[in-house]
């Protein structure tokens, strides 16, 4: 009798043993999504912000500021949740660190800032500084930085469990050939629903990645757009300097702009090739 259950024995603890350690990698898998979904969200309320204090700063409408009153808050309570998510590696705590710092520092730039248009007095001169540009920058940058390390560790992470998936088919396929059929075609189509599982996680790694892309790309024009009209009080020529950068930015060879006058009418904005 202990010679019969044993075979049945080792093939049931290598089936076992190969569910966990699957599930263990999928919190693994899900755990880095999360903390690359957590960083692309602090980046987004980062533009947000931006957008919304230059938006005040071209029209002077305190409704654009509450983007940028609720992003301090919300950005330092993700940033600690983002921490949580990391705390295995120090590397990129340290990295959360310093982000955290420069957002500080830009956070304190951009009230400065804001106080002195609420004021009427001279911002332009220190925005043009690009102090403040610096800062973003550099808080960009390591963003980009530890997004990237997480990726390479999600994909290390999906790697990890696709070989092992693979050794471990091929060792369950081997205990297999004493047992039935019905038990082998049973414990492979658990296996490959792990990995079609894997495959699907990717996918949408892959979709969401290509949106916040795409949301950054919008945003970015937004805030170069805002930079690149102060100074302009004048709709001439302010409406050139928003045709000459939409031109630029799109990459674009004709650009118009209209104007809605009092009576309702559109008129044609003149730009550069008018003057």
């Amino acid at each position: 009798m202990p010679a019969q259950g044993s075979p049945f024995s080792a093939h049931s603890a290598v089936f076992v043993a190969l569910i966990f350690y699957l599930l263990s990698a999928l919190g693994g898998v899900a755990q880095t999504e999360r903390a690359i979904t957590n960083a692309n969200l602090i980046a987004k309320l980062g533009a947000d912000m931006e957008t919304s204090m230059y938006g005040y700063l071209v029209t002077g409408e305190e409704s654009l500021l509450q983007p940028f009153e609720i992003g301090k808050p919300r950005i330092a309570a993700e940033t600690n949740t983002l921490a949580l998510l990391v705390r295995d590696n120090q590397a990129q705590v340290s990295r959360l660190g310093r982000i955290g710092a420069l957002q500080a520092q830009w956070n304190e730039y951009a009230q400065n800032i804001v106080a002195l248009r609420r004021r009427n007095l001279d911002y332009q001169q220190p925005v043009r500084s690009a102090g403040g540009k610096s800062l973003t920058d550099e808080i960009r940058r390591e963003f980009a930085e530890f997004i990237s390390v997480e990726e390479r560790q999600l994909q290390q992470r999906n790697d990890d469990a696709r070989s092992t998936t693979l050794w471990g088919m091929a060792a369950y396929l081997l205990f297999s050939l004493g047992l039935s059929g019905l038990l082998a075609f049973v414990g492979r189509r658990e296996l490959v629903q792990l990995s079609d599982t894997y495959g699907e996680a990717e996918q949408k790694q892959a979709a969401t990645a290509l949106l916040l892309d795409q949301q950054l790309w919008l945003r970015t024009g937004q805030l170069q757009l805002a930079e690149y009209t102060i100074g302009h009080p004048g709709v001439e020529s302010l409406s050139r300097s928003v045709l000459e950068f939409v031109a630029r930015y799109l990459d674009v060879a004709v650009a118009a702009l209209y104007v809605r006058e009092d009576n309702g009418s559109l008129r044609r904005a003149p730009s550069e090739a008018d003057s």
